[in-house]
C-alpha cells in the first residue's frame, strides 16, 4: 500500500501523518508519512481493512480522494466540502484492496483544523 497524505485547504502534502490500517481480526498496522507526504505500508490483501490518519494541525480522521480528485477541484468546492463534514464522516474508513494488484495505492485527504 502507497500513497500521499495531503492538506485539503492548502493541497500541500502533510508530513507526519500517522496512518493506521486495522484489520477486522488482526493486528494495526502502523506507518507515517515522510516529508513530502508519502507513505508506504505492507498489508496483507486479504480480510476487511480500515484506516484512519491523524496529524497535528488537522481534525481526527480523514476523507478518502474522489473522482475527480480534490486537487483538480477549486477552492470553493473544497471549502463547501469542510463545510458540510461532520466528525461521523472522518471516522475510521473502509478499505478495499484488489486481490490481482501487486500493489495499491490511495491518496488521503486530511481536514484542517481551520480554513486558512
Amino acid at each position: 500500500m502507497s500513497g500521499t497524505v495531503y492538506d485539503l485547504s492548502t493541497l500541500e502534502s502533510v508530513a507526519g501523518a500517522e496512518i493506521v490500517f486495522t484489520r477486522d481480526d488482526g493486528e494495526p498496522v502502523a506507518t507515517v508519512s515522510a516529508s513530502d507526504g508519502t507513505f508506504e505500508a505492507d498489508i496483507a490483501k486479504a480480510g476487511s481493512w480500515t484506516v484512519s490518519v491523524k496529524s497535528a494541525h488537522h481534525r481526527p480522521g480523514q476523507v478518502v480522494d474522489i473522482d475527480p480528485p480534490y486537487r483538480q477541484r477549486d477552492e470553493d468546492e473544497r471549502r463547501a466540502v469542510v463545510s458540510n463534514l461532520t466528525d461521523g464522516d472522518l471516522i475510521p474508513a473502509p478499505l478495499t484492496l484488489k486481490r490481482s494488484a501487486s500493489k495499491a495505492r490511495v491518496d488521503f485527504v486530511v481536514v484542517p483544523r481551520r480554513w486558512p
